[in-house]
């Protein structure tokens, strides 16, 4: 079972006061706590949200862009932080895997030498651990993915540059032409969205039936 908070012990925990929390809360910034009566709880997830947005602010993101950059996987908008303590931690023991998940561009080393990640990754990562799902298990899973589609994803993207080029090279108006890193952005989101949904479609289908 994951470790779960009061309102009042993330505070705490967070080093911020519960007006704070409840704010960033109304915001869509951190998730709604699980009720149990009339008590709200928290676990890990909430926990990481709010060192997100803790962290972002201290590098002089507002509120709005803090929610823009959480909900971005691709693109110009994207931001890079800390892992939580956690996933550090798992990561140290595991040295082939930090350089697998860096040399494909899910991971990188900040200033400080830290890992950093994607800010948009951190709510998914703590949704699997605040269903129950070891931080472990989760990494283990990573590893295989990026492995076994390190050559996929480089031939995807051999094919999204030769469509962008093809419209730069098309376009029949000099004065407005195309916006091609919008252009990337969203071809990488259909195809992520696309991936998606074949591997959702198979677990479930695969699942045994009783």
């Amino acid at each position: 079972m994951p470790v779960t908070y009061t309102i009042g012990e993330l505070s705490e925990k967070s080093k911020l006061s519960v007006r704070n929390i409840r704010a960033y809360q109304s915001r869509g910034l951190v998730s709604p706590p699980t009720m149990r009566g009339r008590v709200g709880y928290y676990d890990g997830r909430h926990l990481a949200q709010l060192r997100m947005v803790t962290q972002l602010q201290g590098q002089g993101f507002n509120l709005a862009a803090i929610k823009k950059v959480s909900e971005s996987t691709y693109g110009a908008d994207v931001i890079w932080a800390d892992l939580t303590p956690e996933a550090q931690v798992v990561l140290a023991d595991r040295p082939e895997s930090v350089e697998m998940f860096c040399a494909n561009g899910v991971l990188r080393r900040g200033p400080n030498g830290t890992l950093q990640g994607l800010v948009a990754h951190r709510p998914l990562f703590w949704d699997l651990v605040g269903e129950g799902l070891p931080v472990e298990e989760i990494i283990n899973l990573l590893e295989e993915v990026t492995r076994t589609s390190n050559g996929v994803a480089a031939n995807y993207a051999a094919h999204i540059r030769v469509a962008v080029s093809q419209v730069a090279d098309t376009s029949e108006d000099p004065d407005s032409p195309p916006n091609l890193d919008a252009l990337i952005t969203a071809t990488v989101r259909l195809l992520t969205s696309f991936f998606g949904t074949s591997v959702g479609y198979h677990t479930v289908a695969d699942e045994p039936r009783g």
